[in-house]
């Protein structure tokens, strides 16, 4: 072998060997809350895995290891597995390839796997990868499948630290550096499939609002307007990762579909003012099969038990005749919780209230009607609940025209009058001239005192001229 031949092979070596760097665990993070279904870590439903026993086997994790310095004939990589490590039935390859290196499994423990570089080379930064094949019961078993099988109770904070040595047998090689003997790479977590409070998988999409009427001797025994209130909440499953011990399913290795029966929903609607009549009303869910419990704190639906968590709507209504019912003000919060594993998925949301009458007028002082004559009156409610309308009208003569209520101004919307006005007017037998009007707008106490009431008015005569007539809303004293 000629000298410059020699000199090639050892350049070729010490390229290959170079100094030693950091090699890391590619595709595991290092902190849970990031973990994401394209690393390699099995990933948990918390609930799912509560069900799981200690002892059971499970598949473990995909290894990834990216080397940190390149690797020849002679060198040895050592994985060194945390607590009781992995069980019998792992399944290592004999050999493992990363570019031309054939590493072969030189010894294994259920703590320690050795692997050594008999022919070829492989470069920094190429990966080491230990596959899992397993995916059923039954390859767990299978010794020609490879792939790590341990227990559940060692599989969570699952902990693997990689060691190497150099060809000569004793200098370190490939240093590994992460902190506290590779606790910061994930490799096995769990994660809710239910949701939480912090992550807000509960919503309440309608909430109470109705107004208690306090205009007779028989104050505070319904509601003005509909005879009933309801609150209405969503649930909005989390956006979950594939997970295995997932309840309700059979990934192959935990078979859960007969612990979804467990799960079991409870929301408790409560009341910050005392409701002792709280049998005096009734509680409708929309769900078949849910119980309602009524107390002075307020109400609780329990919902049958199933494999999901569902939303849901609430209909209460103050039960009639009601001679014994007093209607307090008080505002609603709403609670949601899955009993069985104990998860809370709401606290305290705000689900409305019930509040005392508020009564607001609007004075029109000049509306004319007759032929070739169209009036323009439009009521905006800027207020989150809808406000009932009655209107009373006074002719040039003197002759009081009570309509009675006309209609409802929609919560947050535009709502035309003219029209019910006209109607009103007609059927008491006025269809021309000139009339003052008073409209009358009664509902919630907060939203109807506060001004978001404004009523625009006006006419159109013989289809061409507008005119604008001020009130009391807009500008009319």
């Amino acid at each position: 072998m000629n000298n410059f031949f020699k000199m090639s092979l050892v350049a070729a070596a010490v390229a290959l060997s170079g100094t030693a760097t950091a090699g890391t665990f590619t595709g595991n993070n290092s902190v849970a809350s990031k973990v994401t279904a394209n690393e390699s870590a099995v990933v948990f439903s918390t609930e799912g895995f509560a069900k799981v026993t200690g002892t059971a086997l499970q598949a473990g994790p995909v290894i990834n290891y990216k080397l940190g310095a390149a690797y020849i004939t002679g060198d040895e990589l050592i994985l060194t597995l945390g607590g009781a490590g992995t069980d019998s039935k792992t399944v290592l390859p004999t050999t493992i390839m990363v570019d031309t290196a054939e590493f072969n499994l030189i010894s294994s423990t259920a703590t320690v796997i050795k692997y050594r570089v008999v022919a070829g080379a492989a470069k920094a930064g190429s990966v080491f990868t230990i596959p899992q094949q397993k995916k059923t019961l039954a390859d767990l078993s299978d010794s020609s499948k490879s792939g790590l099988v341990i227990s559940a109770t060692n599989l969570m904070g699952l902990t693997i630290t990689p060691t190497a040595t150099k060809n000569n047998g004793t200098d370190s090689h490939d240093l590994y550096v992460a902190g506290s003997a590779g606790k910061d790479n994930i490799f096995a977590i769990q994660t809710t499939q239910l949701g939480s409070v912090a992550t807000k998988n509960v919503a309440v999409s309608t909430k109470l609002n109705a107004v208690i009427d306090g205009s007779t001797t028989s104050a505070s025994k319904k509601f003005i307007g509909d005879l009933t209130d309801t609150v209405s909440y969503t649930y909005t499953a989390p956006s979950m990762m594939p997970t295995t011990a997932l309840l309700g399913k059979n990934d192959g290795v935990n078979d859960l579909t007969a612990a979804a029966t467990q799960i079991e929903q409870k929301v408790v609607l409560l009341t910050s003012s005392d409701l002792s009549t709280a049998g005096q009303y009734a509680v409708k869910s929309a769900v078949t099969g849910a119980t309602v419990v009524a107390a002075a704190t307020g109400f609780t639906v329990t919902y049958p038990k199933g494999s999901s968590i569902v939303g849901d709507t609430l209909t209460i209504t103050p039960k009639s005749p009601a001679t014994t019912l007093d209607i307090p003000a008080t505002t609603f919060t709403l609670d949601l919780d899955e009993v069985t594993s104990g998860v809370e998925l709401a606290d305290a949301l705000a689900a409305g209230a019930w509040t005392t009458q508020g009564v607001d007028t609007v004075e029109i002082p000049y509306m004319p009607y007759g032929t070739g004559l169209s009036q323009v009156v439009y009521a905006t409610n800027k207020s989150a609940s809808d406000v009932e309308v009655s209107a009373k009208a006074t002719d040039e003569a003197g002759t009081v025209y009570n309509l009675g209520v006309i209609g409802t101004a929609n919560a947050s919307s535009v709502t035309k009058l003219s029209t019910d006005l006209k109607n009103g007017l007609a059927a008491k037998g006025f269809t021309d001239g000139k009339v003052a009007i008073v409209l009358t707008f009664r509902g919630n106490g907060n939203d109807v005192a506060t001004g978001k009431i404004q009523v625009q008015s006006g006419y159109n005569a013989n289809a061409s001229d507008r005119g604008f007539v001020s009130n009391t809303s807009n500008g009319s004293n």
